[in-house]
Protein backbone atom coordinates (compact mmCIF):
# COMPACT_ATOMS: atom_id res chain seq x y z
CA UNK A 1 0.00 0.00 0.00
CA UNK A 2 1.02 3.19 -0.76
CA UNK A 3 0.72 4.53 3.19
CA UNK A 4 3.54 1.92 4.86
CA UNK A 5 6.98 1.98 4.73
CA UNK A 6 8.90 -0.68 3.24
CA UNK A 7 12.32 -2.16 4.78
CA UNK A 8 14.67 -3.85 2.05
CA UNK A 9 17.79 -5.35 2.51
CA UNK A 10 20.70 -3.33 1.42
CA UNK A 11 22.90 -5.99 -0.37
CA UNK A 12 20.19 -8.36 -2.03
CA UNK A 13 16.98 -6.24 -2.18
CA UNK A 14 15.22 -8.47 0.19
CA UNK A 15 12.01 -7.09 1.55
CA UNK A 16 12.60 -7.54 4.99
CA UNK A 17 9.46 -5.77 6.35
CA UNK A 18 6.44 -3.84 6.10
CA UNK A 19 5.14 -1.72 8.34
CA UNK A 20 1.88 0.14 9.54
CA UNK A 21 -0.76 1.99 7.18
CA UNK A 22 -0.57 5.24 7.75
CA UNK A 23 -3.47 8.15 7.29
CA UNK A 24 -1.90 9.89 4.63
CA UNK A 25 1.36 9.58 2.73
CA UNK A 26 4.94 9.12 3.82
CA UNK A 27 6.64 12.41 3.08
CA UNK A 28 10.23 11.66 4.82
CA UNK A 29 11.89 9.29 6.74
CA UNK A 30 15.44 9.19 9.28
CA UNK A 31 17.00 6.39 11.15
CA UNK A 32 17.50 6.69 14.31
CA UNK A 33 21.38 6.81 15.48
CA UNK A 34 21.64 2.41 16.18
CA UNK A 35 18.92 1.66 13.69
CA UNK A 36 16.54 0.26 15.54
CA UNK A 37 13.68 2.60 15.36
CA UNK A 38 12.73 4.57 11.83
CA UNK A 39 10.82 8.59 12.83
CA UNK A 40 8.75 9.17 9.59
CA UNK A 41 7.35 12.41 8.69
CA UNK A 42 3.74 12.71 6.92
CA UNK A 43 1.83 14.69 4.99
CA UNK A 44 -0.82 17.23 6.15
CA UNK A 45 -0.91 17.78 9.97
CA UNK A 46 -0.43 14.09 10.85
CA UNK A 47 2.97 14.63 11.94
CA UNK A 48 5.39 11.71 12.41
CA UNK A 49 5.35 8.90 14.16
CA UNK A 50 8.34 7.03 15.99
CA UNK A 51 8.26 3.06 14.79
CA UNK A 52 10.16 0.11 16.19
CA UNK A 53 12.27 -1.52 12.90
CA UNK A 54 12.04 -4.93 14.77
CA UNK A 55 8.16 -5.25 14.62
CA UNK A 56 6.77 -2.17 13.19
CA UNK A 57 5.47 -1.07 16.51
CA UNK A 58 3.95 2.43 16.94
CA UNK A 59 6.50 3.78 19.94
CA UNK A 60 5.47 7.39 19.48
CA UNK A 61 2.74 9.78 17.40
CA UNK A 62 2.70 13.59 17.19
CA UNK A 63 0.04 14.93 15.59
CA UNK A 64 -1.26 18.45 14.97
CA UNK A 65 2.07 19.73 12.67
CA UNK A 66 1.53 23.39 11.11
CA UNK A 67 1.70 21.21 7.75
CA UNK A 68 3.78 18.26 6.19
CA UNK A 69 6.48 16.99 7.70
CA UNK A 70 8.92 16.92 4.75
CA UNK A 71 12.36 17.01 5.94
CA UNK A 72 13.78 15.02 9.14
CA UNK A 73 17.25 14.68 10.51
CA UNK A 74 18.20 12.54 13.33
CA UNK A 75 21.72 13.89 15.14
CA UNK A 76 23.71 10.92 16.38
CA UNK A 77 23.36 11.63 20.00
CA UNK A 78 19.34 11.63 19.82
CA UNK A 79 18.42 14.39 18.70
CA UNK A 80 15.50 15.01 16.12
CA UNK A 81 14.60 18.07 13.93
CA UNK A 82 11.21 17.84 11.90
CA UNK A 83 10.61 20.82 9.19
CA UNK A 84 7.08 21.20 8.78
CA UNK A 85 5.97 23.59 5.23
CA UNK A 86 2.78 25.45 5.70
CA UNK A 87 0.84 25.87 2.75
CA UNK A 88 -1.97 28.09 2.26
CA UNK A 89 -5.80 27.27 0.91
CA UNK A 90 -4.90 28.73 -3.01
CA UNK A 91 -1.53 26.52 -2.78
CA UNK A 92 1.45 29.05 -1.98
CA UNK A 93 3.58 28.27 0.53
CA UNK A 94 2.87 30.80 3.54
CA UNK A 95 5.25 29.46 5.80
CA UNK A 96 7.88 26.70 7.88
CA UNK A 97 7.74 25.48 11.08
CA UNK A 98 10.97 23.72 12.84
CA UNK A 99 10.19 21.38 15.56
CA UNK A 100 12.71 19.69 17.82
CA UNK A 101 12.43 16.39 19.77
CA UNK A 102 14.99 14.28 21.88
CA UNK A 103 14.63 10.22 21.78
CA UNK A 104 14.09 9.32 25.33
CA UNK A 105 13.23 5.28 26.17
CA UNK A 106 10.78 4.64 23.69
CA UNK A 107 9.42 8.07 22.81
CA UNK A 108 9.84 11.71 21.61
CA UNK A 109 10.02 14.11 23.68
CA UNK A 110 9.66 18.05 22.65
CA UNK A 111 13.01 20.63 23.32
Amino acid sequence: TRHSVWVFDRASGALLARHRVFPTEVASLAWTPDGAALVVGLNGREGLRLLRVADGALLHAETGTEGATLRLAVHPDGRVAGLSFVVGPDGPLYGSVLRTYALRGTGLVPV
